[in-house]
């Protein structure tokens, strides 16, 4: 009774037809299958490929970005202005150097901590003397070291308050 609903086909020539296609069937499920895997394997390659670039596109640019800032307040530091500490003038310079770097902000602070002169916005989160005067980067610069600190530039704003 099972064997009713399964009837063989009556003619040699179907038995070959449907055979050739169930050939035929089978093998392009299994080429397809094939081609997906190489064809994932390439993109993934590609992807990995694409992001290391872009890696490496970035290092150069923080780099470069850290060189400039370095080389500026190298530059900074080294004017007339700073050194004879010409308070009258250090608006200027600051306008200059904002006028080459405009999203960054910039402080000039005496040995003391207390803020000279800025740029960018009125300071809203003015940080005491004795308090900058125990952070590390300012240790540093008293010390003649560089240290770079990122605080809170509009930029790193907008991707969560990140320090670099």
């Amino acid at each position: 009774t099972a064997a009713k609903g399964l009837r063989k086909p009556r003619s040699i020539r179907l038995q070959i037809t449907l055979t050739v296609w169930a050939l035929l069937a089978v093998s392009f499920g299994i080429s397809n299958v094939l081609l997906l895997g190489a064809a994932t394997k390439s993109l993934v390659g590609n992807i990995q490929n694409q992001l290391e670039d872009e890696s490496k596109y970035l290092s150069f640019t923080i780099e470069r970005w850290q060189y400039e800032i370095e080389t500026t307040l190298k530059l900074l530091a080294d004017t007339p202005t700073i050194k004879n500490k010409r308070t009258e003038d250090f608006t200027s310079l600051l306008s200059a150097a904002s006028s080459a770097y405009p999203d960054r902000e910039w402080r000039i602070r005496d040995r003391s901590g207390n803020l000279l002169a800025h740029t960018g916005p009125q300071l809203s989160e003015h940080q005491p003397p004795q308090v900058i005067r125990r952070r590390g980067y300012f240790r540093n610069a008293l010390s003649g070291k560089f240290d770079l600190q990122v605080g809170s530039s509009p930029m790193l704003k907008q991707i969560g308050r990140a320090h670099v």
